[in-house]
């Protein structure tokens, strides 16, 4: 642990410095955007996993929300967060001068658009685990594949035809956000097949079993080709995955995915 230089806490105005005792984690940024967070959001949380207990978990707040987690933290904050073992408690965002006792600083294990390291997996299946024990009996079903819609896609006109092609093929077409997280994350656990358009909703496979396939269509954006962080999503885990373009006729994203499948 390095110490502070007196030329340094000089520059500082020591009579507003907080003083914080015992062990804290800096964490990075608190992402607000949900695709964020859960990938380059999380990758510094591994030392949590491997139970080493923090007093503090400290983010930097990001240029816009910091107002909105104090006062409301969206749902999926608080799942995973208390997925980890982190109380909103032990959280604080970094606004001001502020000296620790003791500040671990990880690396990022998955800098964005970068691979992630393996030790992201031990992150993930945390989550899975406590969703699963959080089910009832009543709430464990079958496995199903399962469609993720997106009410507005700029970047596609055919979105309604292509979701329309899944649900014929026995596909679960569903708009995660009209659910609560714990809801989401029940669904996702009990996938077995993923499949939407590239972004945000497809990065939710690191939360499904590692046997879990994923289907992903891509648009304007990338053409054909798989998003970065899709891939090094899908690589935590090996995964099965199939890219197909929006451009493709329908029956031929039918024939593809239906061979995918098996």
């Amino acid at each position: 642990m390095q110490h502070l230089s007196n030329e340094i806490l000089s520059q500082g105005d020591l009579q507003n410095t907080h003083f914080l005792e015992g062990r804290a984690l800096y964490a990075g940024h608190l992402m607000l955007h949900y695709g964020h967070f859960i990938t380059e959001g999380l990758s510094r949380l591994y030392p949590v996993v491997k139970s080493i207990d923090f007093d503090y978990i400290a983010f930097l707040p990001f240029i816009f929300g910091g107002n909105l987690f104090v006062n409301s933290p969206p749902g999926y904050h608080e799942f995973i967060f208390a997925s980890l073992g982190i109380s909103l408690d032990q959280i604080i965002l970094l606004r001001d001068l502020t000296c620790f006792n003791e500040l671990w600083v990880p690396s990022p294990a998955w800098p964005i658009n970068s691979d992630a390291h393996p030790v992201m997996s031990d992150i993930y299946r945390k989550v899975r685990d406590y969703s699963l024990n959080s089910l009832t009996s009543d709430e464990l079903k079958s496995s199903h594949n399962l469609y993720i819609a997106r009410s507005a896609n700029l970047r596609s006109d055919r979105n309604y035809v292509i979701e329309g092609a899944f649900r014929d093929l026995g596909f679960n077409v569903v708009a995660l956000e009209k659910f609560s997280f714990r809801e989401q994350m029940m669904l996702l656990n009990q996938a077995k097949c993923v499949a939407g358009f590239s972004g945000s909703g497809l990065h939710n496979i690191v939360f499904c079993n590692p046997k879990t396939s994923l289907v992903e269509i891509t648009d304007s954006r990338t053409r054909g080709k798989a998003l970065p962080m899709q891939i090094a999503a899908n690589r935590i885990d090996r995964r099965r995955s199939l890219v197909l373009d929006h451009s493709m006729n329908l029956s031929l994203i039918k024939k593809s995915v239906t061979q995918f499948l098996g």
